[in-house]
């Protein structure tokens, strides 16, 4: 169905994985149970397929969300700037409770960390804007075949034509 989908969305259409409404779904590290690779594999899917993606806060670094919370509470909790229990500020005390994994996944530490899913978010942003095709291009062959789903993105300008074939 996903494969289907985009030959007939509109290119202008708002992507996301999560945002601070429960009923789209729990922070995406909570959704992939905190597997990195399936983390990033779902990040791929949304900011190489057509329309404008929007990166949820905290998304970028991995933020969980806090559990035993009511509501949307779960997702807005405080960026995880460090692992430091005050954020960015050295002597307020936070108005929420903080992710869960807070230590391993805050802005800092994965700055630092050329694996990380910051860094990762930074690659894919990159490739996104240096390629036309993936920032504006038209979603072609696409197909699923078992755990595979592959498409082209393509555009054409006066400067040139591009694909990008994105699996």
């Amino acid at each position: 169905k996903l494969a289907e989908y985009y030959r007939t969305a509109r290119p202008t259409m708002a992507t996301f994985v999560s945002n601070h409404d429960i009923f789209a779904g729990q922070r995406l590290w909570d959704q992939v149970a905190g597997n990195e690779a399936q983390y990033k594999l779902a990040a791929a899917g949304y900011l190489l397929q057509p329309g404008t993606p929007y990166i949820y806060y905290g998304e970028e670094v991995g933020q969980a969300g806090v559990p035993g919370l009511a509501g949307d509470m779960p997702l807005r909790a405080p960026m995880s700037w460090t692992a430091g229990a005050g954020g960015f500020s050295t002597s307020a005390r936070p108005f929420r409770p903080l992710a869960p994994n807070l230590a391993s996944h805050n802005a800092q530490q994965q700055a630092a960390d050329p694996n990380s899913i910051l860094a990762f978010y930074k690659a894919m942003l990159k490739l996104r804007n240096t390629l036309p095709s993936l920032a504006r291009g038209s979603f072609e062959h696409s197909f699923a075949d078992g755990l595979v789903l592959g498409y082209q993105r393509h555009w054409r300008d006066a400067q040139g034509d591009e694909r990008t074939l994105v699996l």
